[in-house]
């Protein structure tokens, strides 16, 4: 069957959606969006991470301790930041196998607590786990480094995919822990 592309879109302030139309979409993509939240700094903020890389963890698998932790913190700001109140928040790890979501999950429970947590409706996982839904805010690990440092190139089409679901679930603010 022929694919369809809606080229409208609402949910993302245009400085995010951009990202997504201008990589994945051949620039077809029309942001719709009108209103700016106001007081959240820049829509897109990319958060360099030099000693980032992926170990195995007992419990948990290959994580990127370094990449959580910078992201942990941030997320914990942004919860105390009032000019956050309410907004929601998700988390995505861009490697599904890995054991960098639920390690997230465990280290947002003991440095924001579970009640938080669900005030944000914070949800965290994969770029899958977000399909269909979004958030206000969204924080991105990268997690692609190994122990020796080396990182492949998202080259394949299944990575276009998980960053571009990833990217495009973010309504205000986009994090992005690389």
């Amino acid at each position: 069957p022929q694919r369809i592309l809606l080229t409208e879109h609402f949910r993302c302030v245009p400085p995010i959606i951009a990202f997504s139309s201008d990589t994945y979409y051949d620039r077809k993509i029309q942001p719709l969006r009108a209103d700016r939240p106001v007081g959240l700094g820049a829509p897109v903020v990319t958060v360099p991470v030099p000693d980032g890389r992926r170990e195995d963890l007992p419990d948990y698998g290959q994580v990127n301790v370094a990449e959580a932790e910078a992201l942990v913190t941030r997320a914990a700001a942004i919860v105390a930041d009032p000019a956050y109140q309410g907004r929601t928040i998700g988390v995505v790890s861009l490697l599904s196998g890995s054991g960098q979501a639920a390690y997230l999950l465990h280290r947002l429970r003991e440095t924001i607590g579970p009640e938080e947590l669900e005030r944000r409706a914070l949800r965290v996982g994969d770029p899958y786990t977000f399909q269909g839904d979004g958030r206000d805010v969204v924080l991105i690990s990268m997690v692609v480094a190994t122990a020796d440092g080396d990182f492949g190139a998202f080259t394949k089409r299944d990575f276009h995919r998980r960053v571009n679901v990833a990217a495009s679930r973010a309504r205000d603010q986009l994090w992005v822990f690389h």
